[in-house]
């Protein structure tokens, strides 16, 4: 047989020496030891593959995409049968997956189908898995989804931490590179497809940003502690403290104003440029309301708003109901054109964004805001156009091009699985609907969705509850829900942070008077309670990492 190695650490080097011992011919390895990453891993008593393969005058290759031109020049001459990886940090795409005559085989350290994607060894010990493995599975265009050649299980004890269970599974993977080699050598294999229906996938990112969820059981605490203890890596970091800057915990509530109508050509129609006088009469009413009441708030801007608004009525004069020189005022991302990111049952008529598209919509954002806003504003938050049950969960591309565009957290989490006006406060888990992480880190800020578009009259979702209906109605309805909330605090001992979704246009019709502000302060001040914006709640989340 003809092989290529493609690989890193420590188990690069043992499936080279199952390789050179079956006496196979090898042709050439890749290799990513030239990393500054790498230098760790060999401070840790892990070989160099380069250094190996050099030693018995084998190719080395490095600072390889292998993807690339030179990559499939090099394979392809080489004339090869198979092709082995190993801890590669590049996904392998066509036409190098159909270079080798047999195809490319990987070995990933998990029990597939559980645990496709990025960390697979710490993400089973977080999930209270009693068992994980390695895998040896033909290289497809997916993640992790080829069929299986072979693969080995290894037990998870009580005991095991980060570190320990790399080294187990690191040694089951000696062991199958052996069987894999001589089954391949007789022809004695054969390929099983991976069940989709027990598949598991874990993004890139580290998980939960490393950081504990101060909701969870003490047992998933102690999992996630010994899933990070592999010194001299980081290990879990602890949940932000209980109280904000020290204090004792209260409830405070966050002011978000979603700012995406009239836009586009309805803006500039006979109707629409009605609507816009009356938003930006609106957007000062609100400005002028908060700023005499000291209160911080959140804008979140659809950049095709912000540019009608902006040809209507003048940049400086829409610069100027955003900004505050008495207030903390926090600009973010609502984007583009308002599509929405996820399926929404409520709204067949709406289509999500592809992941490559909401790419596009925030880089627009990010051009208009610089635009018109000026800089400052390229990392900050998004909220979601409508929101969703259990917010981005399983919309994993989505949350990767969130997260590596630099959306600092994001708000998507505005509804429960009825989608009612009234989402509880309480997931079906029975915990707090408070900030949380996705599975590569991105903060989650959940918030109470829409309902100021039923109170002004606006909304075009069916509704299928009662509603408040005159303004008297709902100071009531805010005032039941900031005492839940406050109920939590005491119960919990620890802040609570309320997001509420609200629309400048809409708050025109329900606050014809101007008293809704200063109502919802004095609600709040009975209970102690404070306003924040949902940056300065992301910056205490993140505190933890300092």
């Amino acid at each position: 047989m003809r092989y290529f190695l493609i690989g890193s650490k420590e188990l690069s080097c043992l499936i080279l020496d199952r390789l050179l011992e079956a006496g196979e011919e090898v042709l050439g390895v890749f290799t990513r030891d030239h990393e500054p990453g790498m230098k760790v891993w060999h401070e840790l008593g892990h070989r160099s593959l380069a250094s190996y393969a050099r030693k018995h005058n084998i190719p080395v290759y490095e600072n390889i995409n292998v993807n690339s031109n030179e990559a499939r020049k090099i394979l392809t001459e080489a004339n090869l049968d198979i092709i082995l990886s190993c801890f590669w940090s590049q996904m392998f795409r066509e036409p190098t997956l159909n270079i080798p005559k047999l195809g490319i085989y990987n070995f990933h350290t998990a029990y597939l189908p559980k645990n496709r994607g990025s960390r697979p060894i710490p993400w089973a010990l977080i999930k209270g898995e009693s068992q994980t493995g390695i895998t040896v599975h033909r290289m497809m265009t997916g993640v992790d989804n080829g069929p299986v050649l072979a693969q080995k299980k290894v037990a998870i004890t009580a005991e095991d931490t980060g570190k320990t269970l790399y080294e187990k599974v690191t040694q089951a993977g000696g062991e199958l590179a052996k069987q894999v080699i001589a089954e391949l050598a007789s022809n004695a294999f054969k390929l099983t497809l991976q069940d989709e229906d027990q598949a598991t996938y874990q993004p890139r990112g580290e998980p939960y940003g490393r950081q504990i969820n101060p909701y969870w059981s003490d047992d998933e605490k102690d999992r996630f502690r010994r899933a990070f203890d592999f010194p001299p890596f980081s290990s879990a970091l602890d949940a932000p403290n209980p109280a904000l800057n020290g204090k004792k915990p209260r409830l405070y509530v966050l002011l978000g104003f979603d700012c995406d109508r009239p836009r586009g050509i309805y803006a500039f129609s006979e109707e629409g440029q009605k609507v816009a006088r009356r938003k930006f009469n609106s957007l000062n009413a609100v400005k002028e309301d908060l700023d005499q009441l000291g209160i911080d708030r959140s804008y979140f801007i659809s950049g095709q708003f912000l540019e009608s608004m902006t040809t209507l009525f003048g940049r400086e004069e829409m610069i100027s109901v955003f900004i505050s020189a008495k207030c903390n005022v926090e600009l973010g991302d609502h984007t583009y054109h308002h599509d929405i990111l996820k399926p929404l049952p409520t709204r067949p008529d709406k289509i999500a964004l592809t992941a490559q598209q909401l790419k596009k919509e925030i880089r627009l954002n990010t051009q208009t805001f610089e635009k018109i806003l000026g800089d400052g504003i390229k990392s900050r938050g998004l909220r979601s156009p409508l929101g969703y049950f259990e917010g981005m969960k399983g919309q994993y591309k989505s949350i990767d091009v969130m997260k590596r565009e630099g959306m600092r957290y994001i708000s998507t989490d505005l509804r429960d699985e009825n989608h009612s006006l009234h989402p509880k406060l309480f997931d079906n888990s029975g915990k707090p609907r408070q900030p949380y992480r996705y599975e590569n880190g991105l903060l989650e800020i959940p918030a109470i969705g829409w309902q100021d578009t039923v109170f002004s009259g606006l909304s075009t979702t069916p509704l299928f509850e009662e509603h408040p209906k005159s303004f008297e109605e709902i100071i009531v309805y805010f005032e039941q829900l900031f005492n839940d909330a406050q109920k939590i605090v005491q119960s919990n001992k620890r802040d609570f942070f309320l997001g509420l979704t609200l629309h400048p246009l809409d708050n025109s019709y329900y606050n014809e008077n101007r008293q809704f502000f200063p109502a919802i302060k004095n609600l709040l001040q009975k209970l102690e309670g404070d306003f924040l914006t949902y940056g300065e709640v992301c910056d205490h989340y993140n505190s933890t990492y300092d």
